[in-house]
């Protein structure tokens, strides 16, 4: 950076401060982001070779997060949904302790993957906009 003027190092200093902070930002807007976590096909998807015909289980926050939030199991073919709440087994156990919430969030985790084992293999319904068409 020799040989710039006082003006362009000051112009470099403030885009690299500002490159610096984006990059944060996007780093903790894709942690706090939801995850997918699994993809079940349902008998439907199955038959039809249809890989989005499926029940989709995803993490709605951070593992690591204060807020104890969410694991939904969402089937596109009935769009019927399954929301696990975290709170529910931090909270929920009726002692005074709490579980931490990545413990809390891996058994609803499991919660989830459960109802989508036991729903996709039944689920004979085709999403609506297919039917449409």
């Amino acid at each position: 950076m020799s040989g710039m003027t006082p003006e362009a190092k000051a112009n470099w200093d403030r885009y690299t401060a500002w490159s610096e902070a984006e990059k944060a930002r996007k780093a903790e807007e894709a942690r706090k982001a939801p995850r997918v976590l699994a993809r079940y096909l349902t008998l439907v998807g199955q038959s039809l070779g249809r890989e989005d015909i499926a029940v989709t289980i995803t993490e709605m926050g951070p593992r690591d997060s204060e807020q104890a939030l969410s694991t939904v199991a969402a089937c596109s073919g009935c769009a019927t949904v399954e929301t696990v709440h975290w709170d529910l087994y931090v909270y929920g156990r009726g002692d005074d302790e709490p579980l931490p919430i990545a413990t809390a969030a891996e058994n609803a985790e499991r919660q989830a993957r459960r109802w989508a084992d036991e729903h996709a293999p039944q689920c004979r319904e085709i999403p609506v906009q297919e039917v449409a068409r």
